[in-house]
């Protein structure tokens, strides 16, 4: 049981940081508004807040890859020893 909620976690955990990494390196990379448009003043700031938020995401994504190397391990580490029975056989 508890070996495949590790290898279920660690793919869910790895279509996750997909997610993540789509979000942070496609999301955010809008067209400038021209030059005299209401949208002209705010476009830097927004352009600020969005490289931020993409470097959120991408942090996110390197973290949630790394919980889901970690849950791989330990299934990997609880296949190959496998815990003795409470009977002792």
């Amino acid at each position: 049981m508890r070996l495949a909620v590790l290898r279920t976690a660690s793919v869910l955990l790895a279509l996750g940081a997909l997610a993540l990494f789509w979000l942070a390196f496609t999301q955010f990379d809008s067209a400038p508004p021209q030059p005299g448009s209401p949208g002209f003043s705010t476009y830097e700031e927004a352009m600020m807040r969005d490289a931020q938020l993409s470097i959120v995401f991408g942090l996110a994504g390197c973290f949630t890859l790394l919980g889901a190397f970690a849950c791989h391990d330990a299934a990997r580490r609880l296949l190959a020893n496998p815990p003795s029975t409470a009977d002792g056989s």
